[in-house]
């Protein structure tokens, strides 16, 4: 039995040796493989089908523009753009390929958390403790697994538009690394080198996802936890890299702020002092821990009431709780400094998003990606060190019955992102709340499923009366349904309680048209336009409109505005090349017939064999006319002669 034992432990300690790196990533691409292989088919959900091929510089492979263009863009991710480009380079519009990329990335990630996680165990290793039972790659190799397998991730993977995330996670991981190298090295001994490809992989994050901003206070506390360095010459050598997180701060607040992903007008109401903003902050970290610990209930779309008040019950409690925790890995920091410091780490990288510059929305699962990393690396640590108490095969054991809950937790929260209607109808019987069922009626009104598209709605405005997209879907659904009152009572609701909601003037400028009320139908289209420049259908309406008024000059001005808004909207280009024709203007229709060919939806499918006649009747009378004007020609010379 003995003997028994004694073999089992060394074969251990054989697989956890620096030589079995090759062994350790092949078992994490195969647990990968396993857990989130089903993603593979899965469709697209969400913003993706909006944020991908909505934006031109993506869809038109434009790698340039993705660099140089910093207007009209929600966020400045030139890395993850252009790796969406690239995918549609060569998928298209299939879902398998950006699956496959994200999948192929998160592995990515899995490997450099586990070369960092082998360097922070180098660095934090009590000298007694080196060389013998805290073997780094064991460390590495469990906080990867870990990572790898927790559901909280599953949004990252699963969300074709979270390319930002696991490319700046990525980066952000393997930055740490290469200082840490550095750090254990120093400059004398080829050092640095680790140090210039430590910024650059900065350099590199910052331009994939802003929240990696907060890397130099990392770095700051390797420097606090590394031995015998001499630390203020290392904090000096950090000022690059604070440069670069305050250029990225500078360039990407007033770009969210003005985008509403940073202040949106349902946060302006709740968080708009600094009180209750640091009121929020302190809840934040126990929610995140609340769902690594407690893996349940992950959603798109989280309805969270935090306090409003540092003196509520609720928000003591947390401090409470927060100042135990902290002062537990204080006191533990000499015998444990592991524990101090995956604490300080978790807190520190969610620093961006504590709520205390607004953030939209005010929790996601998205945002505990490079958090949950210093939670993972401490209970790998917890694991090591507790097989000496009660053994490994105890504790091998334990770690495996973790690791086999959380991938069935994630091979099943996989599901849930198949498409929106999957999406939305888990995430409003998981955590009810008015957006859930006003995405959830949104993918039923875009099936064309309208009775569940309106009862998802009631659902959403009894939750909330005012949310304005359920009111302006619910009068778009009456006007669809041709009930003109009832429309016009739920988009004014809308317009009045968001003035600004471009779409309700849209569709309320369609029901007075409806209604042969075309002066407030004008109006109501111009305020859209004025809205959103980039807003093609109402500029569209108003060329029908003055079409109508038998103004073809005028309704060619405003087709042309629409195309020049929306270059992919197939409707505004159809419009355009008839008037076009009525015009006299054969080539303009011609080349506005082709667009739309190559841009039309299937829903604009029954208009194709008529297009395709016109376009080949277009090309017959320009022959025509070609043929007679050289005879026309050829005549008069003759005359001549």
């Amino acid at each position: 039995m003995i003997d028994d034992r004694i073999q089992k432990n060394a074969i251990l300690d054989k697989l956890f040796k620096p030589e079995s790196t090759a062994l350790h990533l092949l078992c994490l691409l195969a647990v990968v493989l396993a857990v989130f292989g089903n993603s593979l088919f899965n469709g697209f959900a969400s913003d993706d089908n909006f944020l991908t091929f909505k934006d031109k510089l993506i869809t038109t492979v434009d790698i340039r523009g993705i660099f140089f263009t910093l207007t009209d863009r929600i966020e400045y991710l030139p890395i993850s753009q252009s790796s969406l480009a690239l995918d549609y380079l060569v998928w298209e519009r299939n879902p398998l390929g950006y699956h496959l990329t994200n999948l192929f990335i998160y592995y990515l990630n899995l490997v450099a958390i586990y070369f960092l996680a082998c360097e922070l165990t180098i660095l934090l290793a009590r000298d007694d403790e080196k060389g013998t039972k805290v073997t780094p790659h064991l460390v590495g190799s469990l906080t990867a697994l870990f990572f790898a397998v927790h559901p909280i991730h599953c949004e990252v993977v699963n969300f074709i538009t979270q390319r930002n995330q696991l490319l700046s996670g990525f980066l952000f991981f393997l930055s740490c690394t290469l200082y840490l190298r550095y750090l254990r090295k120093g400059t004398d001994r080829g050092g640095g080198w680790y140090y210039a490809g430590s910024l650059f992989c900065f350099f590199l994050a910052i331009l994939s996802k802003a929240m990696v901003i907060i890397l130099p206070f990392v770095f700051l506390l390797f420097v606090f936890f590394a031995k015998r360095r001499e630390k203020l010459k290392e904090m000096i050598n950090l000022i690059p890299f604070g440069v670069l997180s305050a250029a990225a701060l500078a360039l990407h607040l007033p770009m969210a702020q003005k985008s509403r992903m940073s202040a949106g007008p349902e946060l302006i109401s709740f968080s708009s002092s600094i009180l209750q903003r640091i009121a929020v902050a302190f809840q934040i970290p126990f929610f995140y821990l609340r769902k690594i610990f407690y893996p349940t209930g992950f959603v798109q779309e989280y309805e969270v009431h935090f306090a409003g008040s540092l003196f509520e019950m609720k928000t003591l409690l947390v401090i409470v709780f927060l100042l135990i925790l902290f002062g537990f890995a204080m006191k533990l920091r000499k015998r444990y400094p592991w524990v101090l410091f995956s604490v300080i780490c978790f807190l520190v990288t969610l620093m961006p998003v504590l709520h205390l510059v607004l953030t939209y929305p005010i929790v996601a699962d998205r945002y505990a990606y490079l958090p949950s990393f210093s939670i993972f690396y401490g209970f790998a640590w917890l694991l090591v060190s507790g097989a000496d108490g009660v053994g490994k095969k105890t504790m091998c054991g334990f770690g495996f019955g973790v690791v086999v809950v959380l991938s069935i937790l994630s091979f099943s929260q996989n599901t849930v992102w198949k498409n929106d209607m999957s999406l939305w109808s888990h995430n409003v019987k998981t955590d009810a709340s008015a957006k859930g069922y006003y995405f959830l009626a949104k993918a039923y009104f875009d099936n064309e499923d309208l009775p569940r598209a309106q009862s998802a709605l009631k659902q959403s405005l009894e939750i909330n009366p005012g949310y304005s997209f359920s009111l302006n879907l619910f009068g778009n659904i009456m006007l669809l349904k041709n009930s003109l009152s009832e429309a016009e009572k739920y988009l004014t609701l809308a317009i009045e309680v968001e003035p600004g909601h471009e779409e309700a003037h849209n569709n309320l400028g369609t029901v007075y048209y409806k209604k042969g009320d075309l002066p407030r139908a004008q109006r109501e289209w111009e305020r859209a336009a004025d809205i959103d420049s980039g807003y093609s259908t109402p500029l569209v309406q108003l060329g029908n409109l003055w079409l109508l008024k038998n103004s073809p000059r005028e309704a060619e001005r405003y087709y042309t505005l629409a195309v020049q808004a929306d270059p992919d909207d197939a409707e505004a280009h159809y419009a355009l090349a008839t008037v076009e024709e009525r015009l006299h203007e054969p080539e303009q229709a011609l080349i506005q017939y082709r667009l739309f060919l190559m841009k039309m939806s299937p829903k604009l499918e029954h208009l194709r064999d008529e297009v395709v006649r016109k376009v080949k009747t277009i090309k017959k009378r320009e022959k025509r006319h070609a043929v007679h004007s050289r005879a026309v020609g050829s005549s008069s010379q003759e005359r001549l002669l």
